[in-house]
């Protein structure tokens, strides 16, 4: 087969109950991923795993992914040999700014991203939120990661324009490790 395609307005539940003839069932839910995405490109190929690809443009809001909102998204998406590739993503948090490349491997489970913080406001990330911390500042750096059986990550930041209350601090420098569950 050989078709373009334009979808507006869809979710991860119905994106898996569209794949699951090639993909079969994925562990990851709604709960997992979240948002509303409008897509258009070119499905071709045969039917299987390994042999259907995939060629197109995703544009996304409203987005939960584990748990952390993201704005907008905007990636350059891709499907070859049973792996999927986002490249030139362009995402939106905050004031912040997210650029970088993803690649799923279906078949081995893989995941790789390579990602760019741009003033990413640290206030604006949920996580760090539930620390009874009062830090504010801004991150730009490098996240590098994977993740199989256990997550890794590989990170070089740099905190900015940094304040506790109304009380300003120098820059700081943040170099993260984190290999076999280990940081």
């Amino acid at each position: 087969f050989d078709t373009k395609y334009e979808v507006e307005r869809l979710n991860f539940t119905e994106l898996k109950r569209i794949l699951y003839p090639v993909m079969g069932k994925l562990s990851l839910t709604s709960n997992d991923i979240y948002g509303l995405w409008n897509s258009k490109g070119r499905v071709y190929g045969r039917a299987t795993l390994n042999e259907i690809m995939l060629d197109g443009n995703l544009k996304g809001y409203n987005n939960y992914f584990f748990q952390e909102n993201i704005d907008q998204v905007h990636a350059k998406v891709s499907m070859r040999d049973g792996r999927v590739y986002a490249t030139n993503i362009i995402a939106k948090k905050g004031r912040g700014l997210i650029r970088g490349s993803y690649k799923f491997d279906m078949n081995k489970l893989h995941m790789d991203f390579d990602l760019g913080l741009y003033k990413l406001g640290i206030q604006d990330i949920n996580y760090y939120n539930r620390f009874p911390i009062s830090l504010r500042g801004n991150l730009s750096g490098n996240i590098q990661g994977s993740y199989a059986k256990t997550l890794k990550i590989d990170a070089d930041l740099t905190l900015k324009d940094t304040y506790v209350f109304s009380e300003s601090y120098e820059n700081s420098y943040i170099k993260l490790k984190l290999d076999d569950e280990k940081v």
